[in-house]
């Protein structure tokens, strides 16, 4: 969410960063991906700067021996939000990371 604050002869905006980030059980659901996969890669990138306004903290999930992400996820609020990274294109909304890694396991 944005804000504007009003000061004299300008107007500034001030973008606040969402507190959406992963939960335990995202956290655990990750973790249990990585091991029962042999070779999918995880990162888990946290909140700075250069990160899109709108983003807390995202996940990169590569396949096996892959140097480049192959998804991405992202928890906003209650859902976990699903991309292929190769082109940005949505891969869907889950109430789970349980069932948004399903999905990715079903586009590999």
């Amino acid at each position: 969410m944005s804000q504007i604050q009003t000061t004299p002869g300008a107007d500034i905006l001030v973008f606040k960063r969402p507190n959406d980030r992963f939960t335990m059980a995202d956290r655990l659901a990750l973790a249990r991906m990585e091991k029962q996969n042999h070779g999918v890669r995880l990162a888990i990138h946290s909140c700075h700067d250069e990160n899109p306004p709108g983003i807390a903290e995202f996940a990169s999930i590569y396949p096996v021996n892959g140097q480049w992400a192959k998804w991405g996820a992202v928890r906003r609020g209650k859902a976990i939000s699903v991309w292929r990274a190769r082109d940005g294109r949505d891969i869907g909304h889950f109430a789970t990371m349980h069932e948004a890694l399903e999905a990715v396991t079903r586009w590999a």
